[in-house]
């Protein structure tokens, strides 16, 4: 289908695709993989993610995401593996990225640090016969044939954990790669500039039902503000499970989540929302719907005589 595309509109999702480059779920609290490479592993959970999230309800041509993401435990190594896969669609431009994770772990200071090294694709496709141009001469920026970008991709990260508290920081984009059009010649800006995630948490038992969890996560991209995200994870008997985010991003907005757990399946369902009258708060309502499969592996018996953790004591 067509798309009638003002100006406006054009720079007003430019510039959301280029601060934040490539979404994240918003239930990331429910797996930290979904924020940080190094989690894979950390747990004895192997665990595979679908999720789905529409923004700007009601909008043609509205943004779009999809993930799947995989991550398997080598127990008997200390290692884990993951698969990340993203699709994203604004308009007429959509964006594909597909990564392979490796993570390694080891003992520090009595507690676990993990390692992580994504590689794989990214690619990106606009679909400019699909414009309608009001004005009848053609544009010489505008290119009249579909344009694609291929670019290799690759990131890194680290996860800390001790006893309740963790921490990560994971570094994206890191070979980088600029926007060019074969129909124009055009080279434009860098599409996949290097942002970074910063994450943080402690985990409270009040007792053996209920769990609360505190997480602040910072995201610092180039040529954005830095967004800091406070957020309030709980899980109850381990079957319900909800969240409330504050984003400095969007101003006063939250996000809530809720969650449910029958065996080794969750469902979950969050809503963005902004506060009316903030800035730009229409572009930044949206629905997302997460489903989780989680299997739990039984620990070799060479590592229940052997805890990494204390490796470098």
């Amino acid at each position: 289908m067509k798309y009638i595309v003002s100006i406006a509109i054009i720079m007003c999702l430019s510039i959301i695709l280029y601060a934040q480059q490539k979404p994240i779920p918003t239930q990331y609290m429910n797996d930290k993989y979904f924020v940080n490479s190094a989690y894979a592993g950390t747990t004895n959970n192997a665990t595979a993610s679908i999720n789905a999230k529409q923004y700007l309800n009601g909008i043609e041509g509205a943004p779009t995401t999809q993930y799947l993401y995989v991550q398997y435990p080598l127990l008997a190594n200390f290692m884990g593996i993951g698969l990340k896969v993203m699709h994203d669609q604004i308009g007429v431009t959509s964006q594909n990225n597909a990564l392979i994770t490796y993570a390694y772990q080891i003992g520090i200071l009595g507690g676990n640090l993990s390692f992580a090294l994504d590689a794989g694709l990214y690619n990106a496709k606009t679909r400019f016969s699909d414009l309608i141009i009001s004005d009848d001469a053609a544009d010489q920026a505008i290119p009249m044939n579909n344009e694609t970008i291929m670019l290799p991709d690759a990131s890194f990260g680290m996860f800390f954990t001790f006893q309740n508290l963790y921490a990560g920081y994971n570094a994206y984009n890191l070979m980088g790669g600029k926007t060019s059009y074969t129909s124009t010649g055009y080279i434009g800006k860098e599409v996949l500039s290097k942002y970074h995630y910063i994450i943080g948490g402690y985990t409270i038992k009040p007792n053996k039902e209920l769990q609360i969890e505190p997480i602040l996560l910072c995201k610092v991209a180039q040529a954005a503000p830095i967004q800091v995200d406070v957020s309030l994870y709980t899980q109850y008997t381990k079957l319900l499970s909800g969240a409330v985010t504050y984003s400095t991003q969007r101003g006063l907005s939250f996000m809530v989540m809720a969650g449910f757990k029958e065996g080794q399946y969750k469902i979950g369902y969050s809503y963005d929302m902004s506060i009316p009258g903030n800035r730009a708060s229409f572009l930044h309502a949206g629905h997302e719907i997460m489903f989780k499969y989680s299997l739990e592996l039984t620990p070799p018996a060479s590592q229940k005589d052997f805890n990494p953790i204390y490796y470098l004591n």
